[in-house]
């Protein structure tokens, strides 16, 4: 006789508010990329030109991983 072990509902929830959230990150990610210079003020376009690239590196990799890291998640709850 084998036995299902079930995880718990809040375990289920949190899965999914952490996708969202990985969704959200990447949302923002994408629209920093994608924003265009012209339409900040001059001490906003100098603040995003000496932003180091290697920060955006560094985030892409995090949301990106992040949202990796929360499909592993799902087969466990759901």
């Amino acid at each position: 006789m084998k036995t299902e072990l079930k995880p718990p509902q809040w375990m289920q929830i949190s899965v999914i508010l952490f996708f969202v959230w990985n969704l959200v990150g990447i949302f923002a990610f994408i629209s920093d990329l994608m924003l265009d210079p012209s339409t900040l003020d001059q001490v906003q376009q100098d603040f995003r030109a000496n932003f180091p690239l290697w920060t955006k590196i560094i985030y892409g990799l995090a949301v990106g991983l992040g949202t990796v890291g929360t499909f592993g998640l799902f087969p466990c709850s759901v």
